[in-house]
């Protein structure tokens, strides 16, 4: 798990793997990342596919102003919506005065 400072704006990145562990191709696909900041209302955000055939997209958040566990998980969309099995967990903490 790794941590996360309110006032910053964290870039997600994720290389799109199968069961198998194979790279998906992205190609014409649409990412998007849901997430949750200290158990409030998930968001849904679209990412950047930045090597689509590499499997690799990226998030730009917003700035972060709250504290709190962050979960979140990735979703792609070829046709039929498939999400991510696993949830990724981080922790925001306050940025030092």
């Amino acid at each position: 798990m790794n941590t996360l400072t309110t006032g910053s704006r964290p870039t997600l990145r994720a290389t799109m793997k199968d069961d198998a562990g194979s790279v998906i191709d992205l190609t014409g696909a649409t990412v998007r990342v849901r997430y949750s900041i200290a158990g409030a209302t998930v968001v849904v955000g679209t990412a950047t596919l930045t090597d689509a055939t590499a499997g690799i997209a990226e998030y730009v958040m917003p700035e972060l102003t709250v504290a709190g566990p962050f979960v979140r998980e990735w979703e792609i969309s070829s046709g039929v919506v498939n999400r991510s099995g696993d949830k990724f967990r981080s922790k925001i903490r306050d940025a030092l005065a």
